[in-house]
């Protein structure tokens, strides 16, 4: 997502182009290891802000 896009989707989150899908993940006995490969990888730690605005529109 570009950082254009992005600020497109904060300004117009209920737009009939925008499809919202909602997920889990079921981590194995070493969960730590598993989120220390995500961060490895590129993944943040985030307060879940950005989270939490979602998830109060689909909700």
């Amino acid at each position: 997502l570009s950082e254009q896009g992005y600020k497109w989707l904060l300004e117009n989150p209920k737009d009939a182009a925008v499809d919202y899908l909602k997920g889990s993940k079921i981590y194995s006995n070493e969960k730590n290891l598993e989120i220390f490969e995500l961060i490895e990888k590129g993944s943040q730690i985030a307060r879940g802000e950005l989270y939490e605005y979602f998830n109060r529109l689909t909700s």
